[in-house]
């Protein structure tokens, strides 16, 4: 058995709303055999995302899966702290463009909200997307 990393894509879309739709870029990780297996499974996960719910608005909201972004075999059989389990490449891009601040990185940015609602983080531009 061989570990992949699948890119899934799931589109979030509002009754009636006009604006820009929501694209949510998920990474998973799928224990498979060989590439199709994973490309299957990676395929069923993108589908269980498939799901609607009514917001505060009384308005339904729908999100569905689109397909994969990209589906990777992994270079360790064994997963361990520290492994590599995705890599970009990028040219012409300043490394220094791409390091982000201890306090930037999103597990301490959200440190001060961990027990606050989500409700009470939303933005008007996002609230539209969420459940009652």
């Amino acid at each position: 058995m061989k570990w992949y990393s699948a890119i899934i894509i799931v589109e979030c879309k509002v009754a009636g709303a006009t604006g820009p739709s929501l694209c949510d870029e998920q990474i998973h990780i799928i224990h498979a055999r060989d590439a199709e297996s994973a490309y299957r499974k990676a395929i069923r996960c993108g589908e269980e995302e498939n799901h609607e719910y009514e917001n505060n608005e009384g308005k339904t909201v729908r999100w569905i899966f689109k397909g994969l972004g990209d589906l990777v075999e992994l270079r360790f059989n064994d997963i361990a702290s520290g492994c590599e389990v995705w890599s970009t490449l990028h040219q012409g891009v300043s490394a220094k463009k791409l390091v982000a601040d201890k306090d930037d990185l999103t597990v301490f940015r959200m440190l001060p909200y961990m027990k606050t609602k989500a409700k009470d983080l939303l933005t008007d531009e996002v609230r539209p997307f969420a459940p009652k």
